[in-house]
């Protein structure tokens, strides 16, 4: 019902938004729903948000994915679907477990590449090199993928450590390397860069 009274009704606000601001309009909907009694609809709103979301972070846990299942799981609560709830209540519970670990893992992964840039500014080239690749097996295996921003800038300050050495031509090789990562989010319109 409209605040005039009257049931006309609206044109759906999430068609023509990208799916990044509709997977959140249809979060915030849903959660609207939800606490306005509206189940049914709030159920719907979630599961396509959830969808659009899965399709946006992949596999990289999120705390909106948490969110989601969580909004999800007091939608079957209050519907005495207690067995499926906790499903969604248990989902969400991985997904922040593995949120957490990578936010520390990057964390960590950060400072140490800030600690390269003073040992490559210090010459300790063996050790600035060490600590770059092990940040770069920390930046993998918390983002999954290879495609991440922070492995660019991660690639991009091995090849300022190889410039450093005089070592140009694997300098050129990480920084292609750096740029090919952008260019793939760009390509794939990565939320970071929107």
């Amino acid at each position: 019902m409209l605040l005039d009274g009257s049931k006309k009704k609206l044109s759906d606000p999430v068609k023509g938004l990208d799916t990044h601001n509709g997977a959140g309009l249809l979060f915030y909907r849903g959660e609207a729903q939800y606490l306005q009694g509206n189940l049914k609809e709030a159920d719907s709103d979630l599961k396509a948000a959830f969808k659009t979301q899965r399709t946006i972070y992949k596999e990289t846990p999120h705390p909106f994915l948490t969110e989601t299942l969580s909004c999800l799981g007091k939608v079957y609560f209050l519907n005495k679907d207690y067995s499926q709830a906790k499903s969604y209540f248990m989902q969400a519970f991985k997904i922040q477990s593995a949120y957490s670990f990578v936010k520390f893992n990057t964390i960590l992964a950060e400072i140490r590449r800030e600690l390269c840039k003073f040992l490559r500014m210090n010459n300790k080239f063996v050790v600035a090199e060490q600590e770059l690749a092990y940040v770069l097996t920390i930046q993998r295996k918390a983002y999954r993928n290879d495609n991440h921003p922070e492995i660019a800038i991660t690639l991009n300050e091995m090849a300022e450590l190889e410039n450093a050495k005089n070592n140009p031509d694997q300098a050129i090789n990480y920084q292609k390397q750096a740029h090919a990562v952008l260019a793939y989010n760009e390509l794939t319109q990565h939320p970071l860069f929107k």
